[in-house]
């Protein structure tokens, strides 16, 4: 497996050529293509020569793959650089102090052209990327014009992600970003090149917009390391809560780990509720659930109209079909003996064997036969009871989530796909939703949202404004 691969644009001091009285052995640069041809050409020299700013790098990463690039315009230009990488290539095959090494022409094209440089540093890059599909990419520079190392960095960026991510552990693929710097010994130490602060800032607009989206992971993604450990820790809050992984955020997540400055923020209080548990009793009394159903129904709620107001209607689709299951799991168990919302696997069968027992002719009504097994319009079925036995206020709701089952053969969706029927395709066959099938469904998912929220915005908008608020402080 490939380890690490560096790519280096190859600049008028990466080699010293000794005794010939040039200042600091440097090679002037209006004799720079002539003298390196000569050079080339006549290997016995290479004893006279040593390297510059590129053992650095090669220090760091000795079994790296080397790749340099090089000019060689039309016509030649005094400072061209081929063969220098040529040399440089020689030398460090001779000496074996790097993994593997090539020099790699750009014939033709001008330094300075972006316009240019960017396709073929894309062409490229496609090719030695083939070449190492299990690589780590660095980026050393060093060299080069600004045009080659501003159309090089956009490159990699656009092909890689970061190689450290928001947690600061490194992956085993992606991109890292060198600088080779003088120091006062007249050597090179090398350092993580920083974002410009307008870079930062296009980063932080970027993180913003895919927040806006609700695709959370991929904005701490995106964020990566950060000097704003508030804005990366809501970022994760988010990720998490967003696939309604209540014990993990218990488990990473204590109230008191928050930061002040989301703790002075108004969405906190609706965190902490949510974290506590802590809902008003007419809140769960109106729908019928105990607390950790309510939260894991009211979080579903919010999911599906977020992905609504995307324009994500298969997701909404599948969250909502998630959101009945949740409540008609939570109300038999809160309204009930039967703690299927728990405990479905042992529950589900002596629930079954109740229905049979207690609810027979009502099955035989309903269903036009004794179910064999108990499944999810069954347990419509029977909390649908419950709330009429109980005199509660859920009759009217459960029946309009009756109607979406396709086993009922309800009325008011029969010119469309019933939602379990729906929620498998997406499920099952990745098919997606149609506009006009969402339609049909949104009333009801809009009734369930203002059921649960209570003129409460959606949290995740909620948690959006925090995050724009993070990001500009």
């Amino acid at each position: 497996m490939d380890n690490y691969v560096i790519l280096v644009n190859i600049g008028n001091r990466n080699i010293k050529y000794h005794g010939q009285g040039f200042e600091n052995d440097e090679i002037p640069k209006s004799r720079f293509l002539e003298v390196t041809k000569y050079l080339w050409e006549n290997e016995g020299e290479q004893k006279n020569l040593s390297l510059s700013i590129l053992p650095a790098i090669l220090g760091k990463y000795p079994a790296a793959y080397l790749y340099m690039f090089c000019t060689l315009q039309e016509p030649v230009f005094e400072q061209d650089t081929h063969f220098e990488g040529l040399v440089i290539e020689r030398m460090l095959k001779e000496n074996n102090s790097v993994g593997n090494v090539k020099a790699i022409t750009m014939r033709g094209i001008q330094p300075t052209s972006e316009e240019k440089l960017i396709p073929w540093y894309k062409d490229t890059i496609k090719q030695i990327r083939k070449e190492h599909e299990t690589a780590a990419f660095i980026m050393y520079d060093t060299g080069g014009t600004y045009q080659q190392k501003a159309a090089l960095k956009a490159v990699l960026e656009f092909y890689f992600k970061p190689a450290f991510n928001s947690h600061s552990s490194v992956r085993h693929t992606g991109l890292y970003l060198y600088q080779g710097i003088d120091d006062q010994s007249g050597g090179t130490m090398i350092q993580l090149i920083k974002k410009t602060a307008s870079e930062q800032l296009q980063q932080l607009t970027n993180v913003m917009f895919l927040a806006d989206h609700y695709n959370y992971a991929a904005a701490s993604d995106l964020l990566g390391n950060t000097t704003n450990p508030s804005l990366s820790m809501t970022l994760s809050y988010a990720a998490l809560r967003w696939h309604n992984m209540w014990q993990e955020i218990e488990r990473k997540y204590s109230l008191n780990n928050f930061s002040k400055a989301i703790k002075q923020h108004p969405v906190f209080n609706t965190i902490s509720k949510d974290h506590k548990k802590s809902f008003d009793d007419e809140s769960l009394k109106k729908v019928g659930l105990g607390p950790t159903a309510f939260r894991h129904c009211r979080n579903l709620i919010a999911k599906s109209s977020a992905q609504a107001e995307i324009g994500d209607y298969s997701g909404s689709i599948l969250s909502f079909h998630q959101f009945i299951e949740g409540f008609v799991y939570g109300y038999i168990q809160n309204n009930s003996e039967f703690k299927i919302y728990d405990d479905y696997r042992n529950y589900s069968e002596k629930l079954k064997d109740w229905l049979i027992e207690n609810e027979n002719d009502s099955l035989l009504e309903r269903f036009g036969r004794v179910p064999g097994g108990i499944s999810f319009p069954l347990l419509v079925f029977y909390a649908q009871k419950i709330s009429e036995r109980k005199n509660g206020n859920m009759p009217h709701f459960l029946i309009a989530i009756q109607e979406t089952q396709s086993i009922f053969r309800g009325k008011m969706y029969k010119s469309f796909r019933f939602l379990d029927t729906i929620r498998n395709a997406i499920a099952h066959d990745g098919e997606g939703v149609t506009p006009a099938e969402f339609q049909a469904y949104f009333p009801l998912v809009d009734e369930s949202f203002k059921l649960f929220m209570n003129e409460e915005a959606n949290p995740f908008d909620q948690i959006n404004a925090l995050l724009e608020d993070l990001i500009l402080l």
